[in-house]
């Protein structure tokens, strides 16, 4: 069974979330993905910071108004807020894993295969990669289904960092053709 992992694509400052680095063609992937990974029958997974004690996560001292809980900034962008998920994951910190249920919902419903979708690549993509392959996932970064404010010389990097960690990445088409 496989998973789609859709992360941290929250409203977020304006500023910042505008500037991602093709920002419209990354969520046009992912929601292609949704809708491929669902008619599937495989689980897609929405995943977001959700600070309520900034007193509790060391993510607040670097970015203390990132992801607080109930502002308009930690709502989920409008294009993939209506999307059919099958779990939501609210976290505190940059990976998806610490203090979350994530591996119970993973290992409960027989998840092999990990494809990670949203932003930051350098941060909350690359710890919940980590993370994964830790856990024994099979971990796969979708290149064009993730983005941050760097430009595509510094995505490409970090890709190839979570490559050389912890598994292989591939795109929004390739993902697509293996699944049908």
């Amino acid at each position: 069974m496989k998973a789609l992992l859709v992360i941290d694509m929250q409203k977020g400052d304006e500023h910042t979330f505008n500037n991602l680095y093709k920002r419209d063609k990354m969520i046009k992937n992912i929601s292609k993905l949704i809708d491929i990974f669902k008619k599937n029958n495989h689980k897609v997974i929405q995943i977001k910071i959700w600070v309520k004690d900034t007193e509790k996560t060391t993510l607040s001292k670097k970015f203390p108004s990132v992801g607080i809980a109930g502002t308009e900034e930690a709502e989920i962008i409008d294009e993939l807020k209506n999307k059919d998920y099958d779990k939501f994951i609210e976290k505190t910190n940059y990976s998806s894993f610490w203090n979350t249920d994530l591996n119970e919902y993973l290992k409960k419903n027989n998840i092999k295969e990990l494809y990670l979708t949203g932003i930051h690549t350098g941060c909350c993509i690359l710890f919940t990669a980590v993370d994964a392959f830790y856990r024994g996932y099979d971990v796969y970064v979708v290149e064009d289904a993730v983005s941050s404010v760097s430009d595509k010389k510094g995505i490409k990097k970090k890709i190839k960092k979570i490559k050389e960690l912890t598994g292989e990445s591939i795109s929004t088409e390739e993902l697509i053709k293996k699944l049908e």
